[in-house]
C-alpha cells in the first residue's frame, strides 16, 4: 500500500521507484489510480479512532509516514488536519502532491528516511503508517522514530499484513516469493505478522498498544476458495458466512482468516 523510507534490498527499492513513475505518468495524464480496498479499511479505522479520541481532525498535526500514493493523507488534509507527507521517494511525493491538489488539501511534503525522521521530538499528534513496516528488516528502527516524534499522549495508527490472512496463506505470496529469490536474488514480498509479533515491537518502542483489529476483509478471492464463495452464494449462505468470519476476526485479530491486514492503535504515554 505505502512506501517505507528504507526497504529491504536495492532491487525492491528499484521496484518501488518504477511503480511511482508509472503512477506519476497516469496522474499527469489526467487518469486516476486503481481503488485500493486496504486504504478504505484504514480510513474507516482512522476516522473511528481519531474522532472518538479528539472529536475531529481539525487542528491535529499528522505525519503520513511512508505516504506512498498519499490518498489517505489527502483525505486527512481535506478533513482539516495539518498533514505532513514523508517518503524516501521523490516520485512518490510528486504523486502525493497531485492527490493533495485534486482533494484541495493543503499539505506539506518532506523527503526523508523513516529510520531518521527529519523532525524534532514531540512534533505530531498522530502518525499514520499504512502498509509500511512490513518492508523493513528491523521494524524497531522506524517505530523508535515514530515514538520520538510523537507528542506525549499522541497516537500512531499502523497497519501490516496478517500472517494468516487469505492473501498470505492461499494467495500469490507462497508462489512468487521463492521465484523472486531464485531469479532476482531479492524479494519485494513483504513480511506478515501475527497479533503477538505486531504488538511486541510496538510496545518495545515505548508505546501502549491500545487495540489491534483486522482490516481489509478479503475472503475467498483465491483458489480454491473463490469456487467456495460461488457455491455459498448460490445457496444463500455467503453473507452469513462473512458475518460469522467478521465477528470471529474482531475477537481474534491474529487469526482472522479472510483479513489481509491488521491495524493497530498505540499511544505514547503522557509524562
Amino acid at each position: 500500500m505505502m512506501t517505507p523510507g528504507k526497504v529491504r534490498s536495492r532491487n525492491e527499492n528499484f521496484q518501488f521507484e518504477e511503480t511511482w513513475k508509472q503512477y506519476l505518468h497516469t496522474l499527469e495524464g489526467g487518469g486516476s489510480l486503481q481503488p485500493d480496498p486496504g486504504l478504505v479499511g484504514d480510513r474507516e479505522y482512522l476516522s473511528a479512532q481519531i474522532v472518538n479520541r479528539y472529536g475531529s481532525f481539525k487542528g491535529l498535526r499528522i505525519l503520513g509516514a511512508g505516504c506512498g500514493t498519499g490518498r489517505i493523507e489527502a483525505w486527512l488534509g481535506h478533513q482539516g488536519a495539518d498533514v505532513v507527507c514523508l517518503d524516501h521517494s521523490v516520485e512518490a511525493l510528486r504523486v502525493s502532491r497531485i492527490q493533495a491538489q485534486r482533494s484541495q488539501s493543503n499539505e506539506h511534503f518532506a523527503l526523508g528516511d523513516l529510520t531518521k525522521i527529519p523532525f524534532v521530538e514531540n512534533t505530531f499528534n498522530c502518525i499514520y503508517s499504512g502498509g509500511v513496516l512490513e518492508h523493513f528488516e528491523d521494524i524497531s528502527l522506524p517505530l523508535d522514530e515514530y515514538f520520538r516524534v510523537t507528542r506525549p499522549g499522541g497516537v500512531i495508527i499502523v497497519s501490516v499484513p496478517n500472517l494468516v490472512g487469505v492473501n498470505a496463506s492461499y494467495g500469490y505470496k507462497p508462489l512468487t516469493e521463492p521465484l523472486a529469490l531464485r531469479f532476482r536474488g531479492a524479494s519485494a514480498i513483504e513480511k506478515n505478522f501475527s497479533a503477538r509479533s505486531f504488538r511486541q515491537p510496538i510496545q518495545a518502542a515505548g508505546f501502549d498498544c491500545l487495540d489491534i483489529s483486522p482490516t481489509f476483509f478479503n475472503t475467498f478471492d483465491y483458489f480454491p476458495f473463490k469456487r467456495m464463495r460461488t457455491a455459498l452464494s448460490a445457496i444463500g449462505l455467503y453473507a452469513k458466512w462473512c458475518r460469522l468470519l467478521d465477528r470471529f476476526g474482531h475477537k481474534f485479530p491474529g487469526v482472522a482468516f479472510g483479513y489481509s491486514f491488521m491495524i493497530a492503535l498505540a499511544e505514547k504515554p503522557k509524562r
